[in-house]
């Protein structure tokens, strides 16, 4: 095995707690399926803060079910989901393993009195043509 694929599964068995923070892409999409969780510690606990589609709902609903692991999730895929979600139809035993948030993080007071901070700066930067801090497009 390659090093970083023989380092990934070395993690995976050895971690109580593996929380994923990263994006969507090809080689992110679907990440946590039954093939890892299978090589994931007994009760071991996923935590997803990054995206919904890193995750199998399918998958993880099942080992949620048969007792094999914890997840709190901060996000789902699809969003909004449905009524049917595999997430939202869990086994008793399977509810008491999963905690779910809305993704809401950034809404504290907090956090809009600081995001109203920083934009009313940069606007008074770009006002004295100067650029501002938080710059999107980059350029």
């Amino acid at each position: 095995m390659k090093d970083g694929v023989s380092s990934k599964l070395s993690i995976l068995a050895q971690c109580d707690i593996i929380s994923y923070h990263l994006p969507v892409l090809d080689t992110t999409s679907n990440m946590v399926r039954k093939e890892t969780i299978e090589k994931m510690k007994q009760d071991a606990i996923i935590i997803n803060v990054a995206r919904g589609e890193i995750v199998n709902n399918e998958d993880l609903a099942e080992a949620l079910n048969d007792g094999r692991v914890f997840a709190g999730l901060d996000v789902i895929a699809p969003e909004p989901p449905s009524a049917d979600h595999p997430l939202f139809n869990l086994t008793e035993a399977g509810k008491a393993r999963l905690s779910i948030t809305p993704h809401i993080a950034g809404t504290t007071d907090d956090a809009f009195i600081r995001m109203s901070e920083w934009s009313y700066a940069d606007m008074v930067k770009v006002m004295n043509g100067e650029r501002p801090n938080n710059v999107v497009n980059g350029l």
